[in-house]
C-alpha cells in the first residue's frame, strides 16, 4: 500500500504542476487548470492566489464564458518576475545582458577587456548592469558566465549572496543558443564545430549537449591542435618560409600574423593564405564526414570566431565533403555569430532560474 504524501510535499507538487501549466498553456483560467490537472478547484484557487501575491503570475483579462455566468479571469506566467544575467568575453570585450525568463534582453553593457583579474572585471560589469534599474537586483535569480576553459581552470567569481553564479564552456553555450534561436531550431540532432583560439565540438541530441574534442585526423593527431588559430598561423608561416610570394609579408609589417589577416588575404586570392585555409578546410571536412557517418546528424554548424570566415571556409569544406563522402550533408554557417555564447548563457541561467521559481 502506498504511503500518503505529507501535506507540504503535496502542496509543493501541486504548486509546481500548476505553475508549469500556466507557463506552458497560459493565458488560462483557474477552472481550466483544475480540469486539465484533475485538481480540486479550491486547491487551484489557493495556490494561484499565493502565486499572484508572489508576482510569479498575473491576471491578464477575461476568457469566454461557457454559460450565463461570469467570464473567467485568465492567468499568465510573469516572465519579468525573475531576471537572469548572461556574460561572455570575446575579442577583447566582456559583455553582459540582463534578461527575463523568456530570454528577452532588457539591457546590456560591454566593457573593454583589461589585464585585471577576471573576478574584478566581472564585478565591474555586474555593478554596471545592476545600476540600470534598482528593481533588477531584487529579481536577479541566476548568472551564467561563458568561459573558454582551454586549460581546465575556471575564473574566480565575484560574491553575489543568494544568486548562483555558474560557468559553462562557450561552445556549449553557443550550441544552446543555436538550438533555441539560431540556425538549428528545426533540428533534433546536430553538431557544432566551435573553432577559434581553442576549438571544441558539441553534439546536440534531443536537448542533450555533449562537449568534446574534434577527434583525430588522418595522421592520428587531435584535429583541435591544427583547427585553431595557432594551427592556421603555423600553416601560413610554413608557406611564407618556403619563399613563395605572398602579400602577407607586407600586411604584417613586422607584426605577428593573426587569424583575421590570413582569412582576409585568402579572400583576396593570396596563394599562401589560400593554401593555409584550404588545409584547414580539408581537416574540417574530415571531421564533418566523421560526425555525419558516426551519428547520423541532421546538420553540422561552423561556429566560433572562425564563423566570421564562413564565406571562405564553408564552400571549400562542402566541396571537399562531396569529394570524399558523397552521402553526407553540408556544413552550414551558424546563425547567431558572436552573440551565440551570450544568448546561450542567458538560456542556461533561465533554466536554473525557472527551476527555482
Amino acid at each position: 500500500m502506498a504511503r500518503p504524501r505529507p501535506p507540504e510535499l503535496m502542496r509543493q507538487q501541486n504548486r509546481a504542476v500548476i505553475l508549469a501549466a500556466i507557463r506552458e498553456h497560459g493565458p488560462i483560467s483557474r477552472a481550466e487548470l483544475a480540469r486539465q490537472l484533475d485538481l480540486n478547484p479550491a486547491t487551484v484557487t489557493r495556490i494561484t492566489r499565493a502565486l499572484l501575491d508572489e508576482g510569479v503570475i498575473v491576471e491578464t483579462g477575461e476568457g469566454e464564458s461557457r454559460g450565463a455566468g461570469r467570464k473567467p479571469v485568465l492567468l499568465s506566467f510573469n516572465h519579468r518576475a525573475r531576471l537572469v544575467i548572461g556574460i561572455q568575453e570575446c575579442r577583447g570585450r566582456i559583455t553582459g545582458a540582463v534578461a527575463d525568463l523568456a530570454g528577452t534582453i532588457l539591457s546590456r553593457r560591454t566593457h573593454l577587456s583589461t589585464p585585471a583579474p577576471m573576478e574584478r572585471k566581472l564585478q565591474l560589469l555586474l555593478d554596471d548592469l545592476l545600476s540600470v534599474d534598482p528593481s533588477y537586483r531584487p529579481r536577479l535569480t541566476a548568472i551564467c558566465v561563458g568561459v573558454l576553459d582551454d586549460d581546465g581552470s575556471l575564473p574566480a567569481m565575484p560574491s553575489m549572496p543568494d544568486v548562483p553564479i555558474m560557468t559553462a564552456n562557450v561552445a556549449e553555450l553557443a550550441t544552446r543558443a543555436e538550438a533555441r534561436w539560431g540556425a538549428a531550431q528545426e533540428y533534433h540532432k546536430f553538431a557544432v564545430l566551435y573553432l577559434g583560439a581553442t576549438s571544441h565540438a558539441c553534439v546536440y541530441i534531443d536537448g542533450e549537449i555533449c562537449v568534446g574534442g574534434l577527434g583525430l585526423g588522418r595522421d592520428g593527431r587531435p584535429l583541435a591542435m591544427r583547427l585553431c588559430d595557432d594551427g592556421l598561423i603555423a600553416a601560413a608561416l610554413a608557406g611564407l618560409e618556403s619563399g613563395r610570394p605572398s602579400a602577407l609579408r607586407a600586411v604584417t609589417g613586422g607584426r605577428e600574423l593573426s587569424r583575421g589577416m590570413i582569412f582576409e588575404a585568402a579572400r583576396q586570392g593570396d596563394p599562401v593564405a589560400w593554401d593555409a585555409v584550404k588545409m584547414m578546410a580539408d581537416d574540417i571536412a574530415f571531421a564533418v564526414c566523421w560526425f555525419y557517418n558516426a551519428l547520423s546528424l541532421d546538420c553540422v554548424l561552423l561556429d566560433g570566431p572562425w564563423g566570421g570566415a564562413s564565406d571562405v571556409l564553408v564552400p571549400l569544406v562542402n566541396d571537399r565533403v562531396r569529394e570524399v563522402c558523397a552521402d553526407s550533408s553540408a556544413i552550414v554557417p551558424a546563425g547567431l555569430g558572436d552573440e551565440a555564447p551570450l544568448l546561450g548563457a542567458i538560456d542556461a541561467a533561465v533554466e536554473v532560474a525557472g527551476a527555482t521559481v
